[in-house]
Protein backbone atom coordinates (compact mmCIF):
# COMPACT_ATOMS: atom_id res chain seq x y z
CA UNK A 1 0.00 0.00 0.00
CA UNK A 2 1.43 3.47 -0.99
CA UNK A 3 2.14 5.74 1.69
CA UNK A 4 -0.11 8.88 1.14
CA UNK A 5 2.44 11.76 2.54
CA UNK A 6 5.62 9.70 0.08
CA UNK A 7 5.87 13.13 -2.29
CA UNK A 8 7.18 10.94 -5.57
CA UNK A 9 3.68 8.63 -5.42
CA UNK A 10 1.88 11.90 -4.51
CA UNK A 11 3.34 13.56 -7.84
CA UNK A 12 2.45 9.93 -9.82
CA UNK A 13 -1.14 10.32 -8.85
CA UNK A 14 -1.75 13.89 -9.80
CA UNK A 15 0.03 13.11 -13.10
CA UNK A 16 -2.58 10.16 -13.59
CA UNK A 17 -5.29 12.77 -12.77
CA UNK A 18 -4.31 15.17 -15.07
CA UNK A 19 -4.19 12.69 -17.73
CA UNK A 20 -7.61 11.19 -16.86
CA UNK A 21 -9.08 15.01 -16.47
CA UNK A 22 -9.96 14.48 -12.72
CA UNK A 23 -10.50 17.48 -11.40
CA UNK A 24 -10.04 19.30 -8.63
CA UNK A 25 -6.85 17.73 -7.69
CA UNK A 26 -6.48 15.92 -4.58
CA UNK A 27 -5.85 18.56 -1.47
CA UNK A 28 -3.13 15.69 0.32
CA UNK A 29 -1.12 14.90 -2.38
CA UNK A 30 -0.95 18.46 -3.64
CA UNK A 31 0.53 19.36 -0.20
CA UNK A 32 2.71 16.24 -0.10
CA UNK A 33 3.83 17.26 -4.16
CA UNK A 34 4.51 20.83 -2.53
CA UNK A 35 7.41 19.48 -0.05
CA UNK A 36 9.90 17.95 -2.80
CA UNK A 37 12.76 18.93 -2.72
CA UNK A 38 15.20 19.71 -5.83
CA UNK A 39 17.85 17.10 -4.75
CA UNK A 40 15.03 14.76 -5.84
CA UNK A 41 14.89 16.05 -9.39
CA UNK A 42 15.97 12.40 -10.80
CA UNK A 43 13.03 10.83 -9.59
CA UNK A 44 10.74 14.03 -10.62
CA UNK A 45 12.07 13.59 -14.26
CA UNK A 46 11.36 9.77 -13.86
CA UNK A 47 7.70 10.84 -13.15
CA UNK A 48 7.25 13.38 -16.16
CA UNK A 49 9.15 11.77 -18.77
CA UNK A 50 6.51 9.84 -20.14
CA UNK A 51 4.18 12.43 -20.28
CA UNK A 52 4.13 14.11 -23.79
CA UNK A 53 4.18 17.92 -24.19
CA UNK A 54 0.44 18.63 -23.56
CA UNK A 55 0.26 16.17 -20.64
CA UNK A 56 2.97 18.25 -19.05
CA UNK A 57 2.16 21.45 -19.92
CA UNK A 58 -1.68 20.46 -18.52
CA UNK A 59 0.14 19.35 -15.29
CA UNK A 60 2.16 22.40 -14.60
CA UNK A 61 -0.71 24.59 -15.44
CA UNK A 62 -3.00 22.85 -12.85
CA UNK A 63 -0.29 22.93 -10.35
CA UNK A 64 -0.20 26.87 -10.85
CA UNK A 65 -3.75 26.92 -10.74
CA UNK A 66 -3.67 25.27 -7.44
CA UNK A 67 -0.99 27.59 -6.30
CA UNK A 68 -3.56 30.93 -6.64
CA UNK A 69 -6.35 29.28 -5.12
CA UNK A 70 -4.40 27.47 -1.92
CA UNK A 71 -1.82 29.63 0.00
CA UNK A 72 1.20 27.81 1.22
CA UNK A 73 1.89 26.02 -1.80
CA UNK A 74 5.32 25.99 -3.95
CA UNK A 75 6.00 23.35 -6.50
CA UNK A 76 9.62 24.58 -7.26
CA UNK A 77 11.48 20.98 -7.76
CA UNK A 78 8.61 20.51 -10.17
CA UNK A 79 8.71 23.80 -12.20
CA UNK A 80 12.79 23.63 -12.13
CA UNK A 81 12.66 19.83 -13.53
CA UNK A 82 10.19 20.79 -16.13
CA UNK A 83 12.69 24.05 -16.97
CA UNK A 84 14.74 21.64 -18.71
CA UNK A 85 12.35 20.07 -20.62
CA UNK A 86 12.55 19.86 -24.76
CA UNK A 87 9.25 21.89 -25.25
CA UNK A 88 9.84 25.25 -25.57
CA UNK A 89 5.84 26.27 -24.32
CA UNK A 90 6.89 23.60 -21.31
CA UNK A 91 9.52 25.36 -20.60
CA UNK A 92 7.70 28.65 -20.79
CA UNK A 93 4.89 27.41 -18.63
CA UNK A 94 7.87 26.35 -16.36
CA UNK A 95 9.75 29.58 -15.75
CA UNK A 96 6.55 31.42 -15.35
CA UNK A 97 4.96 29.42 -12.19
CA UNK A 98 8.52 29.30 -10.57
CA UNK A 99 7.71 33.05 -10.22
CA UNK A 100 5.45 32.31 -7.30
CA UNK A 101 7.40 30.10 -5.62
CA UNK A 102 9.58 32.14 -3.33
CA UNK A 103 11.82 30.02 -2.80
CA UNK A 104 15.77 30.64 -3.29
CA UNK A 105 15.94 27.28 -5.47
CA UNK A 106 13.25 29.33 -7.48
CA UNK A 107 15.03 32.56 -7.83
CA UNK A 108 18.51 30.23 -8.88
CA UNK A 109 16.90 28.10 -11.82
CA UNK A 110 15.37 31.29 -13.32
CA UNK A 111 18.51 33.34 -12.73
CA UNK A 112 20.38 30.76 -14.84
CA UNK A 113 17.35 30.36 -17.66
CA UNK A 114 17.40 34.30 -18.32
CA UNK A 115 21.08 34.48 -18.36
CA UNK A 116 21.72 31.12 -20.82
CA UNK A 117 22.78 32.60 -24.24
CA UNK A 118 22.17 28.45 -25.13
CA UNK A 119 18.19 29.03 -24.28
CA UNK A 120 15.53 30.57 -26.46
CA UNK A 121 14.94 33.88 -26.28
CA UNK A 122 10.74 33.41 -25.32
CA UNK A 123 11.93 31.19 -22.14
CA UNK A 124 14.91 33.88 -21.42
CA UNK A 125 11.94 36.73 -21.43
CA UNK A 126 9.80 34.67 -18.86
CA UNK A 127 12.41 33.93 -16.72
CA UNK A 128 13.36 37.29 -16.78
CA UNK A 129 9.69 38.85 -16.15
CA UNK A 130 9.54 35.81 -13.16
CA UNK A 131 12.90 37.80 -12.08
CA UNK A 132 11.08 41.35 -11.91
CA UNK A 133 8.64 39.73 -9.33
CA UNK A 134 11.45 38.34 -7.12
CA UNK A 135 12.90 41.97 -7.54
CA UNK A 136 9.73 44.05 -6.65
CA UNK A 137 8.97 41.10 -3.31
CA UNK A 138 12.29 42.11 -2.29
CA UNK A 139 11.68 46.00 -3.04
CA UNK A 140 8.66 45.53 -0.87
CA UNK A 141 10.43 43.68 2.26
CA UNK A 142 8.51 40.27 1.36
CA UNK A 143 11.72 38.48 0.59
CA UNK A 144 14.91 37.66 1.85
CA UNK A 145 17.02 41.08 0.69
CA UNK A 146 20.28 38.84 0.18
CA UNK A 147 18.22 38.14 -3.47
CA UNK A 148 18.32 41.53 -4.59
CA UNK A 149 21.92 41.73 -5.34
CA UNK A 150 21.77 39.10 -7.98
CA UNK A 151 18.72 39.32 -9.06
CA UNK A 152 18.48 42.90 -9.99
CA UNK A 153 22.29 43.10 -10.97
CA UNK A 154 20.77 39.97 -13.52
CA UNK A 155 18.13 42.03 -14.87
CA UNK A 156 20.33 45.35 -15.36
CA UNK A 157 22.85 43.44 -17.30
CA UNK A 158 20.60 41.78 -19.49
CA UNK A 159 18.38 45.61 -20.31
CA UNK A 160 21.73 47.09 -20.89
CA UNK A 161 23.58 44.56 -23.01
CA UNK A 162 22.91 46.28 -26.95
CA UNK A 163 23.44 42.50 -28.08
CA UNK A 164 21.02 41.10 -26.89
CA UNK A 165 17.15 41.11 -28.96
CA UNK A 166 14.90 44.34 -28.23
CA UNK A 167 12.34 41.89 -26.72
CA UNK A 168 14.49 40.49 -24.32
CA UNK A 169 15.62 43.42 -23.53
CA UNK A 170 12.59 45.31 -23.34
CA UNK A 171 11.04 42.47 -20.92
CA UNK A 172 14.43 43.04 -18.62
CA UNK A 173 13.50 46.98 -18.07
CA UNK A 174 10.18 46.96 -17.18
CA UNK A 175 11.26 43.99 -14.51
CA UNK A 176 14.29 46.07 -13.48
CA UNK A 177 12.04 49.05 -12.95
CA UNK A 178 11.11 48.29 -9.75
CA UNK A 179 14.55 49.31 -8.62
CA UNK A 180 14.33 53.04 -7.08
CA UNK A 181 17.97 53.92 -8.64
CA UNK A 182 19.36 56.43 -10.99
CA UNK A 183 19.96 53.73 -13.74
CA UNK A 184 16.73 52.84 -13.82
CA UNK A 185 15.04 55.55 -14.56
CA UNK A 186 17.94 56.57 -17.27
CA UNK A 187 17.08 52.45 -18.85
CA UNK A 188 13.47 53.73 -18.81
CA UNK A 189 14.17 57.04 -20.45
CA UNK A 190 16.61 55.73 -23.31
CA UNK A 191 14.19 52.56 -24.37
CA UNK A 192 11.31 55.34 -24.40
CA UNK A 193 13.17 56.96 -26.28
CA UNK A 194 13.74 54.39 -28.56
CA UNK A 195 12.59 53.65 -32.33
CA UNK A 196 12.54 49.99 -31.40
CA UNK A 197 9.12 48.95 -30.51
CA UNK A 198 9.91 46.52 -27.87
CA UNK A 199 11.97 48.92 -26.03
CA UNK A 200 9.45 51.49 -25.98
CA UNK A 201 6.75 49.10 -24.34
CA UNK A 202 9.00 47.89 -21.73
CA UNK A 203 10.10 51.39 -20.92
CA UNK A 204 6.17 52.18 -20.37
CA UNK A 205 5.30 48.96 -18.72
CA UNK A 206 8.82 50.15 -16.56
CA UNK A 207 6.93 53.41 -15.42
CA UNK A 208 4.26 51.78 -13.91
CA UNK A 209 6.41 49.28 -12.13
CA UNK A 210 8.90 52.27 -10.81
CA UNK A 211 6.08 53.80 -9.25
CA UNK A 212 7.35 56.83 -8.98
CA UNK A 213 4.85 60.05 -10.04
CA UNK A 214 7.51 61.42 -12.47
CA UNK A 215 6.41 59.41 -15.42
CA UNK A 216 2.83 60.17 -15.15
CA UNK A 217 3.60 62.94 -18.18
CA UNK A 218 4.98 59.89 -20.44
CA UNK A 219 2.50 57.80 -19.93
CA UNK A 220 -0.29 60.32 -20.72
CA UNK A 221 1.20 61.05 -24.00
CA UNK A 222 1.87 57.08 -24.57
CA UNK A 223 -2.41 56.52 -24.02
CA UNK A 224 -2.72 58.07 -27.27
CA UNK A 225 0.32 56.30 -28.82
CA UNK A 226 -0.70 54.39 -32.15
CA UNK A 227 0.33 51.56 -31.29
CA UNK A 228 -2.62 49.54 -29.49
CA UNK A 229 -0.20 47.60 -27.15
CA UNK A 230 1.70 50.74 -25.63
CA UNK A 231 -1.54 52.39 -25.03
CA UNK A 232 -2.67 49.25 -22.82
CA UNK A 233 0.44 49.18 -21.59
CA UNK A 234 0.14 53.24 -20.33
CA UNK A 235 -3.43 52.76 -19.05
CA UNK A 236 -2.01 49.35 -17.06
CA UNK A 237 0.81 51.61 -16.33
CA UNK A 238 -0.70 54.70 -14.35
CA UNK A 239 -3.61 52.07 -12.63
CA UNK A 240 -0.53 51.08 -10.80
CA UNK A 241 1.03 54.50 -10.14
CA UNK A 242 -2.31 55.25 -8.38
CA UNK A 243 -2.51 58.89 -8.95
CA UNK A 244 -5.76 60.43 -9.01
CA UNK A 245 -4.53 62.87 -11.47
CA UNK A 246 -4.71 59.84 -13.97
CA UNK A 247 -8.17 59.45 -13.61
CA UNK A 248 -9.18 62.14 -16.29
CA UNK A 249 -6.97 60.76 -18.73
CA UNK A 250 -8.17 56.82 -18.26
CA UNK A 251 -11.91 58.34 -18.57
CA UNK A 252 -10.97 59.92 -22.39
CA UNK A 253 -10.24 56.23 -23.24
CA UNK A 254 -13.58 54.54 -22.42
CA UNK A 255 -14.82 56.02 -25.75
CA UNK A 256 -12.74 54.42 -27.67
CA UNK A 257 -13.61 52.16 -31.06
CA UNK A 258 -14.69 48.54 -29.81
CA UNK A 259 -12.22 47.70 -32.74
CA UNK A 260 -9.75 48.79 -29.73
CA UNK A 261 -11.57 47.06 -26.76
CA UNK A 262 -8.12 45.81 -25.08
CA UNK A 263 -7.32 49.57 -24.77
CA UNK A 264 -10.52 50.42 -22.97
CA UNK A 265 -10.33 47.06 -20.77
CA UNK A 266 -6.66 48.03 -19.78
CA UNK A 267 -8.30 51.42 -18.84
CA UNK A 268 -11.01 49.83 -16.68
CA UNK A 269 -8.71 47.94 -14.93
CA UNK A 270 -6.55 51.14 -13.90
CA UNK A 271 -9.58 53.01 -12.95
CA UNK A 272 -10.40 49.97 -10.27
CA UNK A 273 -6.77 50.08 -9.25
CA UNK A 274 -6.82 53.97 -8.45
CA UNK A 275 -10.55 54.22 -7.14
CA UNK A 276 -11.63 57.73 -6.08
CA UNK A 277 -15.14 58.68 -6.22
CA UNK A 278 -15.01 59.79 -9.87
CA UNK A 279 -13.64 56.38 -11.01
CA UNK A 280 -15.91 54.06 -9.28
CA UNK A 281 -19.16 56.64 -10.91
CA UNK A 282 -18.27 55.51 -14.21
CA UNK A 283 -17.10 52.17 -13.19
CA UNK A 284 -20.66 52.04 -11.99
CA UNK A 285 -22.09 53.14 -15.25
CA UNK A 286 -20.00 50.57 -17.22
CA UNK A 287 -21.91 47.95 -15.90
CA UNK A 288 -24.20 48.20 -18.77
CA UNK A 289 -21.40 48.82 -21.78
CA UNK A 290 -22.46 46.45 -24.16
CA UNK A 291 -19.46 44.51 -24.47
CA UNK A 292 -19.31 41.73 -22.50
CA UNK A 293 -15.44 41.69 -21.66
CA UNK A 294 -15.85 45.35 -20.48
CA UNK A 295 -19.00 45.12 -17.90
CA UNK A 296 -17.08 42.39 -16.00
CA UNK A 297 -13.73 44.00 -15.76
CA UNK A 298 -15.88 46.95 -14.47
CA UNK A 299 -17.94 44.84 -11.74
CA UNK A 300 -14.23 43.54 -10.50
CA UNK A 301 -12.57 46.58 -10.85
CA UNK A 302 -15.50 48.18 -8.69
CA UNK A 303 -14.71 45.65 -6.29
CA UNK A 304 -10.80 46.60 -6.29
CA UNK A 305 -11.45 50.48 -5.80
CA UNK A 306 -14.29 49.31 -2.86
CA UNK A 307 -11.24 48.30 -1.27
CA UNK A 308 -9.03 51.20 -1.85
CA UNK A 309 -12.28 53.67 -1.14
CA UNK A 310 -14.76 54.15 1.60
CA UNK A 311 -18.21 54.44 0.03
CA UNK A 312 -19.03 58.02 -1.97
CA UNK A 313 -22.09 59.41 -0.29
CA UNK A 314 -24.82 57.25 -2.67
CA UNK A 315 -23.17 54.76 -3.28
CA UNK A 316 -22.87 52.29 -0.21
CA UNK A 317 -22.52 48.75 -0.54
CA UNK A 318 -23.07 47.78 -3.99
CA UNK A 319 -24.09 50.71 -5.39
CA UNK A 320 -27.62 51.55 -6.08
CA UNK A 321 -30.38 50.38 -8.61
CA UNK A 322 -30.51 53.81 -9.88
CA UNK A 323 -26.01 53.84 -10.15
CA UNK A 324 -26.33 50.14 -11.70
CA UNK A 325 -28.60 50.73 -14.09
CA UNK A 326 -29.61 53.80 -15.15
CA UNK A 327 -27.46 54.80 -17.63
CA UNK A 328 -28.57 52.29 -20.14
CA UNK A 329 -29.44 54.43 -22.69
CA UNK A 330 -25.34 56.32 -22.64
CA UNK A 331 -24.21 53.27 -24.70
Amino acid sequence: MQDISDPIDALKRLIEAVEEQRYPLDREDLHAVSGLRPELEAQIRGCLDPLDDSGQFALLGALQEAMVDSGGLEFTAVFSASLQDGDLPVRGLAAAGLASCETPEATAALLTAARSTEEDDIVRAEAVTALGEVALRVELGWAASEDAGGVVGALRTIAEDVREESELRGAAIAAAAVAHEDWAAALIDEAYASDEEALRLGAIQGMGRNADPIWLPQLEAALFADRVEERSAAAAAAGELGLEDGVPMLLDLLDEDLSEIEVVVAAVRALGAIGGEEAMERLAELRTHPDEQVRETAHEALEDAALLDESPPGMEGDFSEQSRLGDEDRW
